[in-house]
């Protein structure tokens, strides 16, 4: 089984009641058994003492356009198709479960107290998959930025101080700066964690954490190019502070 792309189209639905989610970390398994409880909520009767059958309802899972067979499927998905995983049921009663590092929240019937209980067990079953390092990846390039700028100072102003410079006060005084910009940043990269959720999808299964996941290698490019930017911003500066210093 593969992925199919396609465009999934939105209903006008009832009045919607909405659980943010995260931060946390799912795994493959975790997935699964999030599908299995949707299975069950919509092979529910829709309406009691209907005269008709119950309509249907499926299951669907989406990564971004990218509709799957079953969750192993999301192994095929790209870096930024797992950040925008969908699992939902369609027809009456519709959920919606929206899973991202820069969203993640379950949007169900307001009416309907089965959807609403259901919608509180998926947020506590997420909840106990909590984890404090997707937040870190919400906004990519800004923490890149912040990784070179960081680099770029703090190897600046050790070169200003093994120079005996008289620019080593304004070096470390920059660092200083940079690590507050730092902190900061971290702060609104959780706040924004709590407010519009947040939860990574990992395309592999607890057993398989044994070697580098995607994600992982993503995250050691980025270190290393930070690294090589910011000492070459540095090794320029240095450089021009040491031909001032003559």
């Amino acid at each position: 089984m593969t992925l199919h792309r396609q465009i999934r189209r939105t209903q006008p639905g009832e009045v919607r009641h909405s659980i943010t989610l995260g931060p946390a970390r799912l795994y493959l398994e975790d997935l699964e058994a999030i599908v299995e409880t949707l299975k069950d909520f919509a092979s529910t009767a829709v309406e009691a003492g209907a005269t008709e059958p119950p309509a249907v309802r499926h299951v669907t899972i989406q990564a971004a356009d990218a509709v799957a067979d079953a969750v192993e499927d999301l192994k095929e998905a790209t870096t930024a198709e797992l950040n925008e995983v969908k699992v939902y049921v369609n027809g009456p009663s519709a959920v919606d479960l929206s899973l991202g590092n820069s969203h993640a929240r379950i949007e169900v019937d307001a009416g309907d107290p089965d959807a609403r209980a259901l919608a509180s067990d998926l947020a506590v079953f997420i909840g106990s998959r909590r984890s404090y390092t997707p937040p870190l990846r919400m906004y990519p390039g800004a923490d890149l930025f912040a990784l070179a700028l960081t680099c770029a100072v703090v190897a600046g102003g050790a070169i200003a101080l093994l120079q005996g410079s008289r620019w080593t006060s304004t070096w470390w005084f920059a660092a200083v700066s940079v690590v507050l910009f730092n902190i900061g940043n971290l702060g609104i990269n959780y706040f924004q964690a709590r407010r519009l959720g947040c939860v990574e999808v990992v395309p592999e299964r607890r057993k398989e954490k044994t070697r580098l996941s995607r994600q992982v290698r993503r995250d050691l490019v980025v270190v290393l190019v930070g690294a090589v930017v910011g000492g070459t911003l540095a090794g320029f500066l240095g450089l021009w502070q040491g031909m001032l210093a003559k």
